[in-house]
């Protein structure tokens, strides 16, 4: 019974990431992102990047909606590399919530899931010093998942915050930058 009820939850989530992923698109195809920039103003685009980035960008569920807007504001018009930078800042900042959230709230995970987690980190700390910040940021910067876990794992292995943001944020950076130039560039071999 309780397999068959994670099975309808995930189902569930994945069609409610679809639903807003299609809501979004079709409000981007209607009202258009150039629209959006000129109805914000450039700076107030910049603040609401970086506003959506620190809350949309560290969830499962809010991560997509969160790229969907990011290719928007790039679409429309606004600079690739300050909305990286923006972007990047915006998710390094919730990311760290997630690493100080594995480092101090241990003991209020249930078993099962700090089990799960632990052997990830445990995995982490087995890679060689050097390569844990290179896997950090190949994670952040190539792979389209929320960071969530892996900061928290980061953060159940102890791991040294400010060694591990500096890859964090980079790997965030370049993430965003890819995001917001193949929207541009995808837009433009479209139309």
């Amino acid at each position: 019974m309780k397999k068959t009820m994670n099975k309808l939850n995930r189902y569930f989530t994945l069609a409610i990431v679809i639903f807003i992923l299609i809501a979004w698109g079709i409000f981007l195809y209607l009202v258009g992102p150039e629209t959006i920039i000129q109805t914000l103003g450039v700076r107030n685009s910049y603040l609401a990047a970086f506003l959506i980035a620190l809350i949309g960008g560290t969830s499962v569920f809010t991560t997509a909606s969160f790229y969907a807007t990011l290719a928007a504001l790039a679409i429309g018009g606004l600079n690739i590399f300050i909305l990286s930078f923006i972007s990047a800042v915006g998710v390094a900042l919730g990311d760290s919530f997630f690493f100080f959230l594995g480092s101090r709230g241990r003991n209020l995970s249930s078993p099962s899931f700090k089990n799960k987690l632990d052997k990830f980190s445990k995995w982490l700390y087995r890679l060689p010093g050097w390569l844990t910040p290179f896997f950090v940021f190949i994670y952040t910067g190539l792979i389209p998942l929320p960071n969530d876990i892996l900061m928290v794992s980061l953060g159940l292995g102890k791991y040294k915050f400010k060694k591990i943001i500096p890859f964090v944020f980079l790997g965030d950076f370049v993430f965003m930058f890819l995001i917001s130039f193949l929207s541009r560039e995808g837009i433009k071999l479209i139309f």
